[in-house]
């Protein structure tokens, strides 16, 4: 069994968080609310049962949205 996809928004708080961006970064970029973020993040932890920006880096990966040595 595959992992499960994030939707486009959740894709890019992953994205954004795995690459070191900050909550409040991730919110500007995305042109969201600081609040959204941290909506997204618990989202997230839930979804895929882990519980933090490390996790997020390594759930990244394996969905593929970060490759290492790139």
């Amino acid at each position: 069994m595959g992992l499960i996809h994030p939707s486009p928004r959740e894709g890019q708080v992953i994205y954004c968080v795995a690459t070191g961006l900050t909550y409040g970064q991730t919110a500007s970029r995305m042109g969201i609310s600081i609040h959204t973020v941290h909506t997204y993040i618990r989202r997230i932890f839930e979804k895929y049962q882990i519980s933090g920006k490390t996790e997020i880096t390594h759930l990244a990966i394996q969905l593929g949205l970060l490759r290492l040595g790139v």
